[in-house]
């Protein structure tokens, strides 16, 4: 089920993720949130300011949120986190051809 776009929460410094949500179709909230590190796997560069991270989170929104809504759907969690690691999977795939 394919999670639909929501609200931009914003960057937490300290735990150096990016926050937002997203709606399932029966319009439940699910918080949602990506890793610094995961955003510059996906822009492919690294040093990215706390002060950049929102324009950075915007440009890469329909990718993320791909991502999360892929997450959701194999794992159905009450929280969506992004890590490196789904960057990786997300990337792979894709590099091979197939949809993500």
């Amino acid at each position: 089920m394919p999670l639909l776009s929501h609200r931009i929460i914003g960057y937490d410094v300290r735990r150096m993720m990016f926050d937002f949500t997203m709606l399932t179709p029966d319009a439940m909230t699910v918080g949602c949130s990506i890793s610094g590190s995961a955003m510059d796997r996906l822009i492919g560069k690294s040093g990215c300011l706390p002060t950049e991270r929102e324009a950075q989170f915007s440009a890469l929104r329909s990718k993320i949120e791909e991502i999360a809504s892929s997450i959701y759907d194999l794992e159905t969690p009450s929280y969506v986190y992004i890590f490196s690691k789904h960057v990786e999977v997300s990337i792979g795939i894709r590099g091979r051809g197939g949809k993500r």
